[in-house]
């Protein structure tokens, strides 16, 4: 086989592969963005978000979702003072509409500000983990 039909096989067996994960992906309930932010309007994703924040947003789209399927973030506290490790501090559920949309889940900020550290949202949809979102709380 020449070199150029090599490369050409390569090339198309390798978008085949790439291709699978999302074809697979198709018809099933998933997430298929989800990001933090500090505010509901503008998504812009934050990696690191202050101590004084009002209200930390979880922006999401899902597809496929049945209607009724439970939609839920636990927030969980990963490595934070005066939580255990890993520890679920509070969770957001609701039912879905059905279908393809975006939508938005939010805590309100506790009384003396967010404690600093690194946080976790699990997403689920019906009882199954399908995303995990990481963020710090502290000096941007």
């Amino acid at each position: 086989m020449s070199s150029k039909r090599t490369v050409v096989l390569a090339s198309v067996l390798a978008a085949f592969a790439l291709a699978l994960p999302l074809a697979a992906q198709e018809g099933q309930a998933r997430y298929d963005w989800a990001i933090v932010s500090d505010s509901k309007e503008s998504f812009d994703e934050k990696a690191v978000i202050g101590p004084d924040v009002p209200k930390i947003y979880l922006l999401f789209s899902v597809g496929d979702v049945p209607k009724g399927a439970r939609l839920k973030a636990a927030w969980i506290a990963e490595d934070v003072a005066g939580n255990a490790k890993n520890s679920t501090f509070d969770k957001s559920e609701s039912a879905s509409k059905g279908g393809s949309y975006s939508a938005a889940f939010s805590l309100g900020k506790p009384q003396g500000g967010w404690p600093t550290g690194a946080y976790r949202v699990d997403l689920f949809i019906d009882g199954q983990l399908k995303k995990s979102i990481k963020f710090k709380i502290g000096k941007a």
